[in-house]
């Protein structure tokens, strides 16, 4: 770890000790397996994958699976310095001590973020470069259906689902674990679904594409039921609110609408639903475990689930009146029948509606196979303001094959008329567009299909935004088309793209997803050295060449994706095969299990009926708590330690009384914020109550909830209508304690304590944010006079010969003074010319108490009510 984590952005992103992550003792027979996430913490903990293969792994004895993500620029950069290897977060072990690396791969712009996270393990980059000595570095996730720009890091690809899988790679190894290294890959290559590259060579097509020799092509995984399937319910709740902050349920698996664009729809056929019974039960515990205030009903296409009806129902009567537990559906349908699902489960606030039309014209609907009318999506648009929502987000593509100016020129038309149905239900009434750019995929109808250029995609964005204009109720994003440009070469690119990939990163390519990191110019150079056209894996592929991929078999047939194609430019739409006849796509085998499942228990229902309404409740009683922040938290935020309390109180079944209105809220009130890095033996709470409960098993039941290093030490009922605490606190008093740097620093600092506590004013130089920048080197500069937020301070020693700093200073009114500005008041001579001493690592600040003040006198807050 670090010296310091205190100049760190968000530094609980390194620390670990979350609920529910899971430390086993170390033995030599244990396989250690890291769960790699190539983005940062806070994208990587909103992935459900990573949770279940967490599960899954933990759930055995012989296996202890940690998680590791790639760290922020800020503390790479630290890394580096201090020549730290990247670890993992459960026991802060080097990625070099595991038996396995795992990664995940999302997004085709991560794969620099898998190189920079092996070169920060000091692990070699190249697969043929590491011996036994080093883990197995292995992937998984929708981009390794075309595994070869990769294939060269990385020894294995598992291809599909990884439930069962996993259990065989495990098994696998345990049995050949004293092997070396290309034995041990040659077995693994026997397991289906595992692809090994190491095995197979390559050659070039007539059209410079690399392909892979193989008479076997690599079968995917299929889970054939969800419902036998292992799913988690005691998810790791993140101290940080990561992207997607909820708990996530997967109702269903793979989606039979057939979108000719969509990798995903093809890749995770077929379509199988998790029962009711099933996701009811899930839901229930997961939310018993976590204490979340969100429930998230996951799929493609999660409205077409069979019993969705019957599964928003039984949760609205099980979590959300009885836990003031939201639901959400990240998909929705244009139709009447979705709206009035997201009207049941979004009663307690309506915000936003989110809608994928994904083009504007009929004709390109038939080309995509999308069956979503215009008249459709306006009549929805008008039912929705009209129930009360106030924002509605809608999703488009650009760049699809045959696609003209006309076409293009329709979304803002649509745009418009979209606007004026909602203007006519609500003057409130606002639109968030985001405009896409069409990549092909692999393993789709459009594989074969040439992706725009840079310059026609952003001609296509210039006339959509010359018709929107601008307008205050419109909201509109363009994806980047130089990211775009990228992502398709990979998405479709060859073995000769590791060279480019390797240049990229001696380059300081990374974090390529995020926008203001990503540098086109940075990559064109890398091509350029690689000797590399890049525009070459954007053109069309002829339909009878191999393609890289093709040796890895999605179950889906080439003729079915040749003849979607083909339907697409006579512009005919396939039935879904859900509602209709088989489409004939190849992937059902029901020989071996694997076909379409879906739930045959749904109850005949009408979602109208079912009545959302939240109990109104007022509180009857009130308790205040005293509770420590140990180290083990001390770099956890003032707000992420709110919802660490909500979420335990759930967890309890704390009676907890809510605000009423448009967006409830836990009536929980907290004294002044501590700041990052601060322990204190003295932090304070309110909570009000709809039921009264006996104060010493609220204690015990939340303590036993709680994460190490947050503790409730005191309670007790106070009256309901107390003053809050922060009118009420006046003081506090701190412990600096600092390391003695020289013999006679006691003695001066004493000096310099008398001159302060005789002095009329103190006056210091704090940097304040400058609104109107995110610069930092931009930041105002303001004199503060701290003399009147400070009561006393005095210099005293430990024990174990470390100078204490004890001070009594201001913490309400309008002005406070922080511990550490005292203290750098105080040591800056000694900072600055001694180099063992380093203000950031070496202070230990601890808030001891807090104060009211009544008549000059002090009162601790559990007194004086």
């Amino acid at each position: 770890m670090v010296k310091s984590l205190l100049n760190i952005s968000r530094p609980s992103r390194y620390i670990g000790n979350e609920l529910n992550t899971v430390k086993k003792d170390l033995n030599d027979s244990m396989i250690r397996f890291a769960l790699a996430f190539p983005d940062i913490y806070d994208v990587g903990m909103s992935h459900l994958g990573l949770k279940i293969l967490y599960h899954i792994l933990n759930s055995r004895d012989d296996v202890w699976a940690e998680r590791v993500f790639a760290p922020w620029i800020d503390m790479e950069k630290k890394m580096r310095e201090e020549n730290i290897e990247l670890f993992s977060l459960e026991s802060s072990s080097p990625l070099r001590d595991f038996d396995f690396i795992g990664f995940s791969f999302q997004y085709e712009m991560s794969y620099t973020n898998v190189l920079n996270m092996l070169d920060l393990a000091k692990i070699p980059l190249l697969s043929k470069d590491r011996d036994n000595s080093y883990p197995l570095i292995i992937a998984g996730g929708p981009c390794v259906f075309n595994p070869e720009p990769m294939a060269e890091f990385i020894d294995f690809f598992v291809i599909g689902d990884g439930e069962e899988v996993i259990h065989e790679i495990i098994e696998c190894y345990k049995s050949n674990r004293n092997d070396n290294k290309s034995s041990i890959l040659q077995k693994m290559a026997d397991i289906e679904g595992v692809y090994v590259p190491s095995l197979f060579s390559t050659e070039e097509n007539p059209d410079g594409m690399l392909i892979v020799n193989s008479e076997k092509r690599i079968k995917k995984r299929v889970i054939s039921d969800l419902n036998d399937s292992p799913y988690p319910v005691n998810y790791i709740v993140p101290f940080i609110r990561p992207i997607h902050d909820r708990v996530v349920i997967e109702v269903m698996r793979g989606c039979s609408r057939g979108c000719r664009f969509c990798q995903a729809g093809m890749i995770y056929r077929p379509v199988r639903e998790r029962n009711s019974s099933v996701v009811k039960d899930l839901a229930e515990k997961v939310i018993e475990k976590t204490g979340y205030e969100e429930l998230s009903l996951s799929s493609l296409s999660t409205c077409d689930h069979s019993s969705i009806s019957d599964i928003v129902s039984d949760l609205i009567e099980s979590i959300v009146k009885k836990k003031h537990v939201s639901i959400s559906l990240p998909s929705l349908r244009t139709d009447a029948f979705s709206l009035d699902l997201a009207q049941k489960i979004e009663s307690a606030g309506k915000t936003g509606l989110t809608f994928a039309p994904e083009v504007a014209s009929d004709r390109l609907r038939y080309v995509i196979n999308k069956d979503i009318s215009r008249e459709q999506l306006l009549s929805t648009v008008r039912d929705a303001f009209k129930s009360g929502w106030l924002t509605i987000k809608l999703y488009f593509m650009i760049g699809l094959p045959t696609e003209t100016d006309e076409d293009v020129l329709e979304i803002p038309k649509l745009i418009k008329e979209v606007l004026d149905v909602a203007k006519n239900e609500s003057r409130r009434a606002n639109l968030s567009v985001s405009v896409s750019t069409f990549v092909p995929k692999a393993h789709t109808p459009f594989q074969w299909e040439k992706q725009a250029s840079i310059d026609e995609i952003l001609h296509k964005q210039k006339l959509i935004m010359s018709k929107v204009g601008r307008n205050n109720r419109v909201e509109i994003s363009f994806h980047s088309p130089y990211i775009s440009y990228l992502e398709g070469i990979f998405v479709r690119g060859d073995r000769k793209l590791a060279k480019v990939l390797l240049e990229a990163h001696k380059l300081g390519c990374k974090l390529d997803g995020w926008t203001e990191f990503f540098d086109f110019q940075k990559w064109l150079q890398a091509f350029n050295k690689c000797g590399i056209d890049p525009n070459i894996y954007n053109q069309a592929r002829e339909i009878n060449h191999i393609l890289p991929w093709d040796h890895i078999d999605s179950g889906i047939t080439k003729e079915f994706l040749i003849s979607e194609r083909d339907k697409a430019y006579k512009a005919v739409m396939t039935e879904d095969c859900r509602n209709g006849r088989c489409s004939k796509c190849g992937v059902c085998d029901k020989r071996s299990g694997i076909e379409m499942k879906l739930d045959r228990t749904q109850r005949t229902f009408d979602i109208k009926r079912t009545e959302t309404a939240l109990p109104k409740k007022e509180p009857v009683s009130k308790i205040r708590f005293q509770f420590t922040k140990g180290d083990e938290v001390k770099f956890i935020s003032h707000l992420d330690l709110v919802n660490v309390f909500t979420r335990a109180f759930r967890r309890a079944n704390i009676p907890i009384a809510y605000s009423q209105g448009f967006s409830p809220h836990p009536k929980i009130s907290f004294s002044s914020a501590l700041p990052v890095g601060t322990t204190s033996l003295a932090e304070f709470a309110d909570i009000e109550l709809e039921e009264d409960i006996d104060v010493e098993k609220f204690v015990c039941d939340v303590n036993s909830l709680l994460p190490s290093g947050v503790s409730i030490i005191k309670s007790k009922k106070i009256p309901l209508r107390s003053p809050s605490l922060m009118s009420q606190i006046s003081f506090g008093s701190y412990i600096v304690r600092i390391p003695k740097i020289e013999y006679d620093t006691d003695i001066d600092l004493n000096k310099k304590i008398e001159l302060m506590n005789s002095s009329e004013q103190i006056i210091i130089n704090r940097k304040q944010k400058n609104k109107q920048s995110s610069k930092q080197d931009q930041d105002k500069i303001s004199q503060i006079d701290i003399k009147p937020f400070i009561k006393s301070i005095k210099l005293s020693e430990n024990n174990n010969g470390t100078l204490q700093i004890e001070m009594i200073i201001k913490e309400s009114g309008s002005g406070k003074v922080r511990p550490e500005e005292i203290t750098s008041l105080l040591l800056g001579e000694y900072a600055d010319n001694d180099k063992r001493f380093d203000k950031s690592s070496s202070l230990d600040i601890q808030k001891i108490d807090l104060f009211i003040e009544d008549r000059g006198r002090f009162f601790s807050p559990m007194d004086v009510f």
